[in-house]
């Protein structure tokens, strides 16, 4: 049924316009409660797939691990091409680290860890990425998945941001879809988001 990936692309529109379109509330308290809620609703509508979706083997876990890697080096050598280019770039990308000031290193570690990267794997590869592949293809359904996962992050104004957005979505949702299960994707998400945002910051 399209109707359910309808309400949950809705509602994750009106997540993010919350999240980067209002001034009011601390960014990453309100990440976490748009996490919990849309990976609740993934949960449940996928509660039959649970055990293929969150399949954990070692494998998986190395792949998630090189994923992250390979994900902060393409970011790093872009960040460089960016600031190389369009000079004016260098204040995008260090919009994006705005938010950091708002708790300590330490919280904010652990809500990425525990709650925020996890639940967004799990609502846009887990839910979005997968529905788009069944109406469509695997191949579709990935690349619709990815732009998805960008567009809702016009709300926040940064072209830098929206492109970023976009080659997570491409490379998290290749992942999924070449190994079928959430973990390697989770496990990148994680490390990655800690690395970029806590450890070697980009901006």
């Amino acid at each position: 049924m399209v109707w359910p990936l309808l309400a949950a692309v809705f509602l994750s529109v009106c997540f993010w316009g919350w999240i980067f379109g209002t001034s009011g509330g601390n960014f990453w308290w309100k990440m976490t409660a748009a996490g919990i809620i849309l990976s609740g609703i993934s949960l449940w509508l996928n509660r039959n797939d649970r055990r293929r979706d969150y399949d954990f083997s070692l494998r998986q876990a190395g792949f998630g691990l090189l994923n992250a890697a390979a994900l902060y080096l393409i970011f790093l050598a872009g960040g460089e091409l960016l600031r190389l280019v369009f000079p004016g770039s260098g204040e995008n990308i260090g919009a994006v680290y705005a938010a950091r000031t708002q708790l300590p290193d330490w919280q904010i570690g652990v809500l990425l860890a525990v709650i925020i990267a996890p639940a967004e794997e799990i609502f846009w590869r887990g839910l979005i990425q997968k529905r788009l592949a069944a109406l469509t293809s695997p191949t579709f359904g990935l690349g619709l998945g990815a732009v998805t996962y960008a567009l809702v992050h016009l709300w926040a104004g940064n072209p830098v941001l929206l492109v970023a957005a976009f080659v997570c979505g491409v490379v998290w949702g290749g992942l999924y879809q070449h190994s079928g299960s959430l973990a390697g994707p989770i496990i990148s998400h994680i490390v990655w988001d800690i690395t970029i945002f806590l450890v070697w910051p980009l901006g």
